[in-house]
């Protein structure tokens, strides 16, 4: 991946973009083949984009649609020769013949749903899957950021890949998670049955992963470490800010729940539907975040037992 895409879907990631910036980019580059037009439209987007920056105050977006902005960015990126490691489809001559499809899930949902060759995808929240209408080829390849679990229908002679920013996946014969989200410092991968090959963006090993085995993933240092079970990583709320920009009490929660882990009922109807706009810096512990909260709404009142909450 080059800088200024990184640079680009970063930004996307955690900014508002004006909609005709980002249709102008989009359209140019829906209608080049040239791999030189494609890169020197990435490069105008981000300096379109920091232009913006200057003239306007930056703000943190709605983290449930986060994900249809990261989809829109990709979208041109996988039908671009030239751009191998976003490619869905290999040795592809007809790039624009090529119909992308993409399912998103919002904080806190589940999603499932069967892939066109009979592949199981069961997505957590804030995640986001693009793939061909239909796996021509030699290869199955689908993008991923976020977190998903994949029982794959296998088929040895179109192996089955998953592309994410941080290492690619290959199935053989195999069900696993993936979680590679752009907020964390780690990102992992589970086998439950099979085997796996993946290759990390740094670096030129391949490791082989089989069943009950795991790979993490320092996205900062390039750090591996394998292991049997789920790995056991530093919990998401400790290496990321959240951000609650004019959500919900009802999206709130689910952020909430997915963030720290933990299982959160809302029992009292009274401000459900009320907005709320907060921010928390890395470390905030769940009962910091509720008590903001609670100075939000005066009558907010919770209870936390363990892994659930109930707020009254």
């Amino acid at each position: 991946m080059t800088d200024t895409i990184r640079k680009i879907i970063a930004y996307y990631a955690h900014h508002e973009v004006r909609p005709a910036t980002r249709e102008k980019i989009l359209k140019r580059l829906a209608a080049t083949k040239d791999d030189s037009i494609a890169t020197e439209a990435y490069q105008q987007l981000w300096d379109e984009i920091e232009t913006e920056e200057r003239i306007e105050k930056k703000r943190m977006f709605l983290r449930n649609r986060l994900w249809l902005k990261v989809a829109a960015v990709f979208l041109p990126v996988l039908i671009f020769v030239g751009l191998a490691e976003f490619y869905v489809i290999n040795n592809m001559k007809q790039a624009e013949a090529l119909t992308l499809q993409y399912k998103y899930t919002q904080e806190g949902e589940r999603k499932t749903f069967v892939l066109p060759d009979g592949t199981k995808v069961d997505m957590k929240g804030g995640t986001v899957i693009q793939y061909p209408a239909t796996f021509d080829g030699k290869e199955r390849r689908l993008y991923l950021v976020g977190e998903a679990f994949f029982d794959i229908h296998h088929d040895s002679a179109k192996p089955f890949h998953v592309i994410t920013p941080y290492f690619d996946i290959t199935d053989i014969g195999t069900s696993f998670t993936v979680s590679s989200y752009m907020t964390t410092d780690e990102v992992y991968v589970y086998v439950k049955t099979g085997c796996v090959e993946l290759h990390p963006e740094k670096g030129r090993t391949t490791y082989r992963l089989s069943e009950d085995e795991s790979l993490s993933y320092n996205v900062k240092n390039g750090s591996v470490n394998v292991g049997r079970g789920l790995p056991k990583l530093v919990p998401a709320w400790k290496t990321a800010q959240i951000t609650i920009d004019n959500m919900t009490l009802e999206e709130t929660m689910n952020k909430l729940s997915e963030v720290y882990g933990v299982k959160i009922s809302i029992r009292s109807r009274k401000n459900r539907r009320q907005c709320v706009t907060a921010h928390f810096n890395r470390g905030e512990t769940l009962e910091g975040a509720l008590r903001v909260i609670g100075n939000i709404f005066p009558d907010f009142q919770y209870k936390i037992d363990g892994d659930s909450v109930v707020i009254y």
